[in-house]
């Protein structure tokens, strides 16, 4: 089961550096001069928040044991 959590919690800490470097938004609007502006909900947002800290103490109790 560790080798499981291991590669989750790798994974996930993945997903968290792929969504920060490429700058993933979920929400998009026109501006009217035929461009879209993109940006990031408050919802999507706090869940990558979330995630990090869960993901935090995860790996603190594994250095821990």
């Amino acid at each position: 089961m560790r080798h499981e959590v291991t590669n989750l919690m790798e994974a996930t800490g993945a997903l968290l550096k792929f969504i920060d470097e490429n700058s993933v938004y979920d929400e998009m609007a026109n501006d009217g001069d035929g461009y879209l502006d993109t940006w990031m909900s408050s919802s999507l947002s706090k869940l990558i928040a979330y995630t990090q800290e869960k993901l935090d103490e995860l790996k603190e109790v594994a250095n821990d044991t």
